[in-house]
């Protein structure tokens, strides 16, 4: 059927390579879906012109950015975003899969 996906075996002509840490999904979708990924960053987001900060601005944004960072969470997820070491006895659902 036209909704089947290519096979993604090893032995399939058009299979995947690469190594672990080489992943590109985006490359993985256009050569296995024929879909060609459209993300644009600029649509989520405001680009700025860092030469129009003044470094007091930028100061003060390092300064707000080490107070986040440093500040304490229950939330795992937001620890490890802060580069705090995680407690406990937490497998890869609790991590990245589940919804706290």
């Amino acid at each position: 059927s036209s909704n089947t996906p290519p096979a993604t075996s090893s032995s399939s002509a058009g299979a995947l390579r690469g190594n672990i840490g080489e992943w590109d999904q985006f490359r993985a979708n256009e050569q296995l879906f024929s879909i060609q990924a459209t993300f644009d960053e600029n649509l989520y987001t405001t680009e700025l012109d860092k030469s129009a900060i003044s470094s007091t601005k930028k100061e003060e944004a390092e300064r707000i950015a080490r107070e986040i960072e440093n500040t304490t969470t229950s939330n795992i997820h937001l620890a490890e975003e802060r580069g705090h070491k995680i407690e406990g006895d937490f497998d890869e659902e609790d991590l990245y899969s589940g919804v706290l």
